[in-house]
């Protein structure tokens, strides 16, 4: 089975481990590691730093920083699955781990994508995906993580406006179910891309 956001409570409910070696997030051997599957889901652009959780304990949110494009590996003895992630911050790119918890549960839904587009066509964009009757929230700076209530529900966090050398530009982070950033993602290379800055 190559593992993937779609099935990773699968496997892991049929694949249970004990993490036996005593395997830790600061302590993986990689030789005693098999890579099995990713997490990488590149249907609908660019990712984002945002860290999304609900407000179940239970549950984590693979759709977001940092498990949203991580590396699957398997531990050839005790078949602990660990997620290691590429830390691109700083000066060079370091391997961040991350055992997986069997006692919990894995959401592939909602996932969060980066959004930057023209200043003159947020509107647009807002009326287009009919967003302004969403529970949105417009945070100027950034945070780096939220809880959201509604898994349904279509969220706008961090929004922010810069100077751009092609002109003013709204960029902000969208969580929602992956269908819909799909839909987001070809709007801005398609219908998006009809109104440039000025």
């Amino acid at each position: 089975m190559n593992l993937n956001f779609r099935n990773i409570n699968a496997y892991l409910k049929a694949n249970p481990s004990d993490n036996s070696c005593g395997h830790t997030s600061t302590s993986i051997q990689l030789d005693m590691f098999d890579e099995i599957g990713e997490l990488n889901d590149d249907s609908f652009g660019y990712y984002s730093y945002l860290n999304l959780s609900t407000n179940n304990p239970k549950e984590i949110i693979i759709g977001s920083y940092p498990l949203q494009d991580s590396k699957v590996l398997k531990c050839k003895i005790c078949n602990q699955v660990v997620f290691k992630h590429m830390n691109d911050g700083g000066f060079a790119p370091r391997p961040e781990y991350f055992l997986a918890d069997y006692s919990k549960e894995y959401l592939s839904e909602p996932a969060v994508k980066n959004v930057s587009l023209p200043l003159n066509q947020y509107q647009e964009f807002i009326n287009f995906f009919n967003l302004h009757r969403q529970d949105i929230r417009k945070n100027f700076g950034f945070e780096s993580s939220h809880s959201i209530k509604d898994k349904e529900q279509v969220y706008l966090f961090n929004y922010r406006e810069y100077d751009h050398e092609k002109g003013k530009t709204a960029s902000f982070e969208l969580a929602a179910k992956r269908d819909f950033l799909r839909k987001v993602n070809y709007w801005l290379l398609n219908e998006g891309n009809s109104n440039p800055a000025k």
